[in-house]
C-alpha cells in the first residue's frame, strides 16, 4: 500500500510484507530517497490484502495483521499481530513500545570499556520482530552525496517480523623500521602467518615541536622512526605484507605539512595566514580533495587500505550527517574506484545500520582485563543481529590492566575463531602482544 486515499495523506505504508516501512508525515511530503540504512527501497512484494476503511486501514499479509486508525503514530493507533510462537498471549507488537527479548546488534566502539556495553538493537529478537527507527538518518542527494531530511514532524521506520526465521531476517537486511622488519620476519621464523601490518599513528609527526595541534592527525612521516618511508613499505610488500596506516583525521591539514599547499591549491584555500585546512566532511569540496589529493599520497607511499580513526562522535555542522558514516561510506567507494570493487575495503568504526557494507569494523581500545574479555564473544556474535559480520578487535586489550600471560593466551584462543586476529600493541610494557613471550 504506497499511502492513505485521503485529502490529507500523513501516512504511508510503501513496502510490505517483509520488512514493513511505515511513514508518517505531517505535510503530507514522503521520502523515496535511500537512506544510509535503507539503500535499497524495493523491497519483493508478495501476495498482501488491504481493508480501507473510514477511520481504520488493515493490510494482512501471511505472516502478520497490521491494524493502524491513520492517525499520527501512537501505541493505541498502530499494532500488529502476527503467527509466532513467542507470543503465547498473542500480544504483537505496538508503535513505540521496546522491542522485547531484544538480541542486540553492536555498538560504535569499545573504546575505554572495561566489561560490557551497551550493544543497540539488530533486526531479530527473541520476540520474532525488531523495529529500527530510520527517521534521523542521512539520506543520499542523487548526485553522489548525502542530505539531511527534510524538517517537520515526521517518521519513517521499519518493522522485522520473521518468528524464529532469524535467517530469513538477515536476508532481507542484507618502533625503528628495521626493528619492525625483523618483527615480521619473527613472526615467520616462528610459523606465525602474517596477512596485514597495520601501522598506528606514531608513523606520523605527534609530539615533536613542528606539530601545532595535539598530534593525533599528521601525514608527515615521523623519520626519526622511519627514515625512508618507501623503502620500508616496499619491504613489507616484498613480504607479501598488505599495509594500512592509522588516520585521525579530525584536525584536518596544518600548515606544517608537506601535503599543506596541494590541498590548499584544490580548496582554494587561503594560505597567508597559514590557516588550517579544517577537516568537514559535510563538505564535498573537502571530501574530494581529501580522498584525491591526501588519500593518492599514502596510497603512493605504500597504503593499500585506509584506517578511518574517528573518535569525535556522530555530530558536524550539517545536523544529522555523521562525519563517521560519511568517512566510511566516500573512503569505501574511493576504493572501489581506485582497486576495483572486489578489492575495495576500509578499516573503520561502526557508525550505525547499514554499517555492513563497508568492512572491516575496528571495535577500538577496549581496557584488557577479564571482563573485557568474557564480553567479546558475546559482542562478537550478537553483531549477526545487524548483518556486520567483520569485526576486527584489539586481541589482548589495549589500554589499563597489567600484564597476566594466561589473559592474552585465552583472548588469542578467542580470536582464532573470529572473523579476523589481530594484535595490537602498545608501548605499555605489559602490551606488546608477541606470541612467544
Amino acid at each position: 500500500m504506497e499511502k492513505s486515499k485521503g485529502s490529507m495523506e500523513k501516512y504511508r505504508f510503501p513496502c510490505p510484507p517483509m520488512p514493513s516501512r511505515y511513514e508518517w508525515s505531517e505535510d503530507g511530503v514522503f521520502e523515496d530517497r535511500a537512506s544510509t540504512f535503507a539503500i535499497n527501497r524495493n523491497f519483493p512484494k508478495p501476495g498482501y490484502r488491504v481493508e480501507d476503511k473510514e477511520n481504520q486501514l488493515d493490510i494482512i499479509t501471511p505472516s502478520y495483521h497490521l491494524t493502524y486508525d491513520k492517525q499520527r503514530f501512537s501505541r493505541q493507533g498502530l499494532s500488529v499481530q502476527y503467527s509466532s510462537k513467542q507470543t503465547e498471549r498473542g500480544d504483537g507488537w505496538r508503535y513505540g513500545t521496546a522491542t522485547a527479548g531484544k538480541l542486540g546488534g553492536t555498538a560504535r566502539t569499545v573504546d575505554d570499556v572495561d566489561g560490557r556495553v551497551d550493544m543497540g538493537t539488530g533486526i531479530i529478537s527473541k520476540a520474532g520482530y525488531s523495529t529500527l527507527d530510520d527517521t534521523e538518518r542521512m539520506l543520499f542527494d542523487g548526485h553522489g552525496f548525502v542530505a539531511t531530511r527534510r524538517p517537520g514532524d515526521r517518521i519513517d521506520g521499519y518493522l522485522f517480523v520473521y518468528d524464529l526465521d532469524f535467517k530469513g531476517a538477515m536476508k532481507s537486511f542484507y618502533a625503528i623500521w628495521h626493528e619492525y622488519l625483523a618483527f615480521m620476519d619473527k613472526f615467520k621464523a616462528k610459523g606465525i602467518p602474517l596477512s596485514v601490518a597495520v601501522i598506528d599513528m606514531d608513523w606520523h609527526l605527534v609530539n615533536e615541536d613542528a606539530v601545532p595541534h595535539a598530534g593525533w592527525t599528521g601525514y608527515i612521516w615521523n623519520k626519526a622512526l622511519f627514515p625512508d618511508p618507501k623503502a620500508f613499505t616496499k619491504a613489507l610488500h616484498d613480504r607479501k605484507l598488505k599495509i594500512t596506516f592509522n588516520d585521525h583525521p579530525a584536525a584536518g591539514v596544518h600548515h606544517h605539512e608537506e601535503i599543506y599547499e596541494k590541498m590548499a591549491s584544490a580548496l582554494g584555500h587561503d594560505t597567508i595566514h597559514r590557516a588550517p585546512i579544517l577537516f568537514d566532511a559535510t563538505s564535498p569540496e573537502l571530501m574530494h580533495a581529501h580522498l584525491n589529493v591526501l588519500y593518492r599520497r599514502l596510497e603512493e607511499q605504500g597504503e593499500d587500505f585506509r584506517w578511518i580513526d574517528w573518535q569525535q562522535g556522530p555530530f558536524s555542522r550539517v545536523p544529522g550527517l555523521d562525519p563517521l558514516w560519511l568517512l566510511n561510506h566516500f573512503h569505501y567507494l574511493d576504493t572501489a574506484l581506485t582497486q576495483g570493487a572486489s578489492q575495495a575495503m576500509i578499516f573503520s568504526r561502526y557508525a550505525g545500520p547499514g554499517s555492513h557494507r563497508y568492512p572491516v569494523g575496528f571495535s577500538g581500545d577496549c581496557v584488557a582485563t577479564w571482563d573485557s574479555l568474557e564480553f567479546q564473544p558475546e559482542f562478537t556474535a550478537t553483531v549477526s543481529n545487524i548483518g556486520y559480520g567483520w569485526w576486527s578487535h584489539d586481541i589482548g586489550g589495549h589500554i589499563g590492566g597489567a600484564r597476566d600471560d594466561e589473559l592474552t593466551v585465552r583472548w588469542v584462543q578467542l580470536a582464532v575463531f573470529s572473523p579476523i586476529l589481530r594484535l595490537h600493541s602498545s608501548n605499555s610494557p605489559w602490551m606488546s602482544k608477541e606470541p612467544w613471550l
